[in-house]
């Protein structure tokens, strides 16, 4: 650094006009007032007013009034010191010198002018030396040493943003909590703020933080704890145990929601804790569960994974063997791991089960007559921990089983004040009481009670987005984040000051060595950016080897894989690093079970320095101490973000400190716009109601189950038919019937009289002790066997193929079959195999990478997956390690067939001339002004979507550059579901875009379609999905994502075609969205518009002013379409009549569902029956096998092979 750039002068303009630049650009202002830029000011860099009239007598800055007399030149600096305005009667304001200034240059809040300003202040200082010494003017920083900068001195704004020549960049003054956020970094990872050697930017694991690499988010603010006051005083803590009281309270004090939530449980009122992560939610329903086991009740607890279940009862069991309870109270798992052996002494003894809905669904409640009665007797409590997972079609699945399990529970309440009380947790949910009663069986005259203050210490939280660094033709770091810009260099010659840097000119004095060098690198070097997955892996090493306990969260299985193994692959670079390998674990869906409770075992004793997973551990799994959170890319959704970086900063020791969560960014549009406006990334976009999709075909499969379980009651509860109590002391109990339980009366006997169409279920008329004397009840057809199969709640497949080690010393090397389960390295279900283990593939397994030599044939059949087989069939790839120093990807195309239209809409516009031939439109801005001319169509029916994997390409491990290209011979898999479509009149529109920017503007309006759905329809943004095809499009498609349908585009069909629609609703959110419309030159979306989750093109070629082109175009053609007149002309005739009641309005309203026909009823049944595909159900998953590698069959037929 030169001498000029220590001088207090250049140090108080370097500080001073990048304030002055935000404030006069943000205010409008030419000047600002002296109160403003005080405040704005650091606290701990104020600037000396005696350097402030030196940059006014130089003219680099201008004060006003101008021409100040002595007087008020006293009061300036009176006012100037004191920060406010006093008792001055002026208010002073600075600003930059006023164009009719002698030198214009100087005029204006660019990065040019100041540059210019910094320039022409050290010519001045070098002329006027004596009138400048140092020992007249008070420093106004503190020196930097000349190595490391301490923490909290790097916080300067020039890295922190996006580079200078951004058109979107903006110099803004560092606020108090960025600061903090900014000490919280180097706290946490100890990074420099620039590079001071070659060898920091060329270290392995990173040693500083490159110019422009951070981008500040957000913070979440720090919160002090609220403690309740003595225990002593707390009326129902007299009502516990004493052994309980003295070791689960004795030694803790409780938080205000603590014993809000204990004190509501014990009094059974349903209860519902929404409070954050870490805040001890566990404790809310463990006090009243452990309780209840002391009195001899028993309690069920669901956990919607098998680790937490494996957390929960490793802390709990631990507990009670430390406090002599072990032997009182009995404490279970049972789930599929459980043996089968052993779930009848569970049912016999356990007062608290560790379960989950999978479990419930499958084998307690169809076997709770034979083997799980003695549960039930005593069932008190049903604890749901991690509440807000149970959304959408999932969450109407579970919905539907909590119905069921009351309905047995009912059966044995006959001698129980309450049936049940539901007792739930949750760290994220934006309507709490709407969410628990939909999912949870409580009569709506009951009271809950709903607990969302939050008591507990929680330590301010920081988000940062970064950006990984260029890379060279080599894999080198270039230093640098962002291309330098080609300038057309000026025929004018440059000041002779620009190359000599003591002597002062507009040199950017930000730029290290390695910036100013690698500029002069030609722009074709520049190949590609650090992969996502290689950056988290070389923060996650460097965290790890500071001592800092991390989550790295990644989206897919690969991505964990990969981050694993560059993670293992950077720490054993150094002896010194080598030492932290152990520390640093993988955790995902598919490990073998042994696998999985040796990770749990390190991961619940706190072994692990760094965990690398997916989305299972953003849920409510202990693993103590975190303190930094690593987001590999965006995750799926805001609450996805928020419930993952809950995970850091978790209880009383680690609230002290500040936490952080770092989202590293691909090279993706969409991730980029986040590192340049860093603010979307806590964006949460739109806020729909939380609701469920509870439709007719969804409650067809549960009726079934219930029938089986006990007979189908319908206006009236379960114990009417089989009690012997007065029915008026039934009704006291305020119990559900089954109209209640499964959605509506309406759905109820919609999905009823279908099944008895299909002769699924018996009618019979049974005696009972009410007024009318016999009930009618409905039960399951003893044709059907275990009718719980037939309903997958979470899309389950029973076809599986199990990744086996060929040089495990179990296995042998053979690859005919599967010799030892100890060989088995991972599980993929047969609807993702292909993506990640085809034949050729190279894969990741704990940090070794195998490559795939031979898979085992699919079972020669036709019909679905897992409805010709009861049980779950497992078939082999076989792996052998690989030292190859290439990766593969798998080449796959998606392709949407119409199997059957049940609607069609013709957009049709008469013409004059029927010889005239339509024209395309040459102006994008009239096609939707002008009259369309031409024919343009929309359905509705049964689709269906057929992916395959017909090859794959090998890419270098160094360059990422493609290799060579492989074709494959593999089966499809196929799906029937249900979905509507809409013709893009692409000849019309395509001609007027350049480019593929047509197909980018419909796969956004698609994207937009998706956002906007859970507007219309209860569901998630996850329960539909789109085509995402880019190439030569000529429709948008919407579909249900579950196989078979789920009947949510059902009901988005009819949204369609009304006033205020979804197309409508989708073009107002692209046009609408502030997070992403002041990103110049970008139209990719962001999180809070056009970014989905499930997206196969990973948020690409998305077009948002396409999008917003083709969808007006859309909507002017929908609203001339028949259906959309006729419901307009309904609506208003509804309107007109809303406040009279005549006989007109019942004439014309004669023909409305309310007061239909028996005939008409039946006809809507049919449709709607119809809609929900139950033809198309052996068809739901379809595997075929015509050409699979070294396949040898004759094409005998399937009877044959059976």
């Amino acid at each position: 650094m030169s001498s000029k750039d220590d001088h207090p002068i250049v140090r108080s303009l370097k500080l001073l006009d990048p304030i002055l630049q935000f404030l006069t650009k943000a205010t409008g202002q030419s000047a600002i007032g002296v109160d403003k830029l005080h405040t704005t000011l650091p606290a701990t860099k104020q600037i000396p007013f005696a350097n402030v009239q030196t940059l006014l007598n130089y003219n680099i800055l201008q004060a006003f009034p101008l021409n100040l007399s002595k007087e008020q030149e006293k009061e300036f600096e009176e006012q100037w010191c004191q920060g406010k305005t006093g008792t001055t009667r002026t208010d002073f304001q600075i600003g930059f010198p006023s164009p009719e200034g002698s030198d214009k240059r100087l005029t204006g809040s660019t990065k040019t002018a100041a540059k210019r300003r910094l320039a022409e202040l050290k010519k001045k200082l070098k002329n006027t030396s004596k009138l400048l010494a140092k020992k007249e003017i008070e420093p106004i920083i503190e020196e930097e040493e000349e190595n490391e900068p301490e923490v909290g001195q790097s916080a300067k704004k020039d890295w922190s943003l996006p580079t200078e020549d951004d058109p979107n960049h903006v110099d803004e003054p560092i606020l108090e909590i960025e600061r903090d956020g900014l000490n919280a970094l180097d706290q946490v990872l100890g990074l420099k703020t620039k590079p001071s050697k070659e060898r920091d930017v060329e270290s392995f694991i990173p040693t500083c933080i490159l110019p422009r690499q951070i981008s500040y988010a957000g913070s979440h603010p720090a919160q002090s704890a609220d403690y309740v006051g003595n225990m002593d005083d707390i009326p129902w803590t007299k009502r516990l145990h004493p052994t309980l009281l003295t070791a689960l309270l004795g030694k803790r004090r409780l938080y205000r929601h603590q014993e809000i939530a204990i004190r509501s449980a014990l009094q059974c009122t349903p209860t519902l804790v929404c409070t954050g992560t870490g805040s001890g939610k566990s404790i809310c329903f463990l006090v009243p569960v452990l309780q209840a086991a002391i009195e001899g009740h028993r309690s069920m607890l669901l956990f919607p994974t098998k680790a937490l279940a494996q957390d929960q009862i490793v802390k709990l069991q631990a507990w009670l063997v430390e406090h002599n309870l072990d032997d009182k109270i009995n404490v279970a798992t049972l789930d599929g791991d459980t043996p089968h052996s052993q779930r009848a002494d569970v049912a016999d003894f356990a007062h608290i089960i560790l379960t989950n809905p999978d479990t419930l669904h499958a084998s307690i409640l169809p076997q709770w007559k034979h083997l799980y009665k003695p549960v039930f007797e005593s069932l008190k409590y049903v604890v749901i921990d991690e509440a807000h997972m149970y959304e959408g079609v999932f969450g109407a699945h579970v919905a539907m089983i909590l119905a069921r399990l009351y309905r047995v529970a009912c059966l044995n309440s006959e001698n129980k004040d309450a049936v049940l009380v539901f007792l739930a947790c949750s760290a994220t949910l934006a309507h709490p009481e709407h969410h628990f009663r939909l999912l949870c069986c409580i009569p709506q005259t009951k009271k809950v009670s709903i607990v969302t203050q939050d008591g507990s210490p929680r330590a301010a939280k920081h988000f940062w987005v970064w950006n990984p660094p260029l890379l060279d033709t080599n894999g080198k770091n270039m230093g640098m984040v962002k291309l330098p810009r080609n300038r057309k260099k000026k025929p004018k010659k440059p000041p002779e000051t620009t190359n000599h840097p003591d002597v002062g000119g507009p040199v950017d004095l930000s730029q290290t060595l390695e910036d100013r060098q690698t500029a002069q690198i030609p722009r074709k070097q520049f190949i590609r950016r650090r992969h996502s997955a290689d950056e988290t892996a070389l923060l996650l090493a460097r965290a790890v080897t500071r001592g800092i306990r991390t989550i790295a969260f990644c989206k897919t299985r690969g991505l964990v894989e990969w981050v694993y193994e560059r993670t293992l692959a950077a720490l054993k670079k150094s002896p010194e690093t080598a030492k932290f390998i152990s520390k640093v674990e993988s955790y995902r869906g598919g490990y073998t079970k042994l696998d999985r409770r040796q990770i749990e075992q390190k991961l619940f004793q706190n072994d692990l320095l760094g965990v690398v997973g997916t989305s299972a551990l953003e849920l409510g799994v202990d693993i103590g101490g975190v303190d930094l959170t690593l987001h590999c890319g965006f995750p799926s959704s805001h609450a996805s973000l928020l419930q993952q970086a809950g995970r850091a900063g978790r209880g009383v020791a680690a609230s002290s400190k500040p936490s952080l969560a770092i989202c590293v960014c691909f090279n993706s549009p969409v991730d980029q716009h986040l590192w340049r406006q860093p603010s979307s990334l806590l964006t949460r976009g739109l806020t729909a109601p939380l609701s469920m999709p509870i439709y007719p075909g969804l409650v067809q499969g549960h009726l079934l189950c219930a029938g089986q379980e006990f007979p189908l009651t319908g206006h009236a509860n379960v114990l009417t038919i089989q009690s012997t109590e007065d029915p008026e002391k039934l009704k006291e109990k305020n119990l559900l019937c089954d109209y209640d339980l499964f959605g509506s009366e309406d759905i109820y006997q919609e999905a009823l009289e279908t099944l008895q169409v299909q002769g699924a279920v018996k009618k019979e008329i049974v005696g009972v002790r009410t007024k009318e004397g016999s009930a009618v009840i409905y039960k399951t057809h003893t044709s059907i066997k275990n009718p719980w199969m037939k309903v997958s709640i979470r899309s389950m497949e029973s076809v599986n193929y199990d990744i086996v080690d060929t040089s495990h010393p179990m296995q042998g090397g053979r690859m005919d079959q599967i010799c030892n389960e100890a060989a088995v390295m991972d599980t993929i279900p047969y609807s993702r195999v292909f993506y990640h283990a085809f034949p050729g593939a190279i894969i990741m397994h704990r940090g070794r990478r195998y490559k795939i030599v031979s898979m085992t044939r699919p079972p020669a059949f036709g019909g679905a997956i897992g409805q010709g087989f009861r049980g779950t069939v497992k078939l082999g790839a076989f792996a052998k390690p690989s030292t190859h120093r290439y990766f593969t990807r798998p080449l796959s195309n998606l392709k949407l067939t119409v199997v059957k239209q049940i609607e069609r809409v013709d957009n049709i516009c008469n013409q004059s001339d029927p010889s005239q031939k339509k024209s395309p439109v040459e102006d994008a801005s009239t096609i939707y002004s002008d009259d369309p001319t031409s024919t343009s169509f929309a359905g509705c029916g049964v689709v269906n979507l057929k992916r395959n994997v017909h090859g794959y390409k090998k890419l270098s491990l160094v360059t990422r550059e493609e290799l060579s290209r492989s074709e494959l011979s593999l089966p499809d898999m196929e799906f029937d579901s249900f979905g509507f479509w809409i013709d893009c009149d692409a000849d019309v529109l395509r001609p007027i875009f350049s480019g593929d920017k047509f197909a980018y503007g419909i796969h956004a309006l698609s994207h937009a379609i998706l956002a906007v759905a859970p507007l219309f329809v209860p569901c998630v943004m996850s329960d539909v999905q789109c085509d995402h095809s880019i190439y030569h499009p000529t429709r948008l498609s919407i579909f249900d994502a579950r196989p078979g349908g789920s009947g949510i585009c059902a009901q988005l069909w009819k949204s369609v075609f009304i006033e205020n629609g979804l197309i409508e609703a989708a073009i107002n959110l692209m046009e609408s969205c502030s997070s992403c419309s002041n990103d110049h030159g970008y139209s990719g979306g962001c999180p809070a518009c056009l970014q989905a989750g499930e997206c196969i093109k990973f948020n690409d070629f998305l077009c948002k002013t396409s999008g917003i082109i083709v969808g007006k175009h859309l909507l002017k053609r929908l609203k001339q379409t028949d259906v959309y007149l006729h419901n307009m002309k309904k609506k208003a005739e509804a309107d007109a009549d809303a406040d009279t009641e005549t006989p007109q309005k019942l004439a014309r309203t004669s023909g409305s569902p309310d007061i239909a026909s028996p005939r008409r009823k039946a006809r809507e049944r049919a449709m709607r029956s119809a809609k929900d595909i139950s033809g198309a159900s052996q068809r739901q998953t379809v595997i075929g096998r015509p050409s699979w590698p070294m396949d040898r069959s004759e094409g005998s037929s399937r009877q044959e092979n059976e």
